[in-house]
């Protein structure tokens, strides 16, 4: 028979090994919490701004490769049906130069983190058939090249998109040659899979980026703005055309 303190001194070590464990687990909770405690859609931004970047890089390559960007892909139809996902056959009309990223044409995901689609719109003179055509944007000492080209636009050319940072606020970039956008969290604007666009927004700068213009609004994000926007500039998309051989 052991020894009553014998007895008492197991008991407590026992006692306190519990006490220890019992420490170690709240706080590897409380360093997990503290690791990935992140703003609530913080993820999901995160992982649509990877895919922005993505599409960018797609974008490049596509007019690496035809001389030109894509156009929009329509954005009513369904995800599945006819054409879903291609870019438009030609984009020159101001009601066409916009709608959604041509998924299919580019070879990446349809949709941002939050299942939408993303939104992209394009300069129509990057984006026209450079063994047709040759229409540039100005400035006015921008000649075209000969057809047929290996390019639709050429060095001197500009894009006619502005970044502002509030609806009809200051210029932040222009010139832009096009732009692809994550409607965020509240989706506002936004167009599902089944070719439906949610509801405009209460804010006037998230309803800037659905006008249908060359205007659009990139800000911090707030509680009724949280557009995540990306675009191509202008300068390196004409040196990857160099690169590519595609512009002299």
């Amino acid at each position: 028979m052991k020894h009553p303190l014998s007895l008492y001194r197991s008991q407590r070590g026992a006692a306190l090994l519990i006490l220890f464990m019992l420490i170690l687990l709240v706080g590897s909770a409380i360093l997990l919490k503290g690791l990935s405690g992140k703003k609530p859609g913080a993820q999901q931004r995160e992982a649509s701004l990877a895919q922005l970047a993505e599409a960018k890089e797609a974008l490049i390559g596509f007019a690496m490769a035809t001389g030109r960007l894509p156009c929009p892909a329509d954005p009513v139809i369904a995800t599945g049906a006819a054409n879903a996902g291609l870019e438009r056959p030609a984009c020159t009309l101001a009601a066409d130069r916009t709608g959604v990223l041509p998924w299919v044409t580019l070879g990446i995901g349809e949709t941002d983190a939050w299942g939408r689609r993303f939104s992209y719109s394009v300069t129509p003179a990057f984006a026209d058939n450079p063994s047709t055509t040759a229409t540039f944007i100005p400035p006015a000492t921008c000649i075209p090249a000969p057809n047929p080209t290996q390019s639709s636009f050429a060095l001197c050319s500009d894009g006619d998109i502005t970044i502002l940072d509030t609806a009809g606020g200051a210029t932040m970039a222009d010139k832009i040659p096009a732009l692809i956008l994550s409607h965020g969290k509240n989706g506002f604007n936004a167009v599902l899979g089944t070719g439906v666009q949610i509801s405009p927004s209460t804010d006037a700068d998230e309803n800037e980026n659905n006008m249908g213009n060359a205007n659009f609004v990139s800000k911090t994000i707030s509680e009724t703005f949280d557009d995540v926007v990306v675009w191509i500039e202008l300068q390196k998309l004409k040196d990857m055309m160099q690169k590519a051989q595609k512009l002299p």
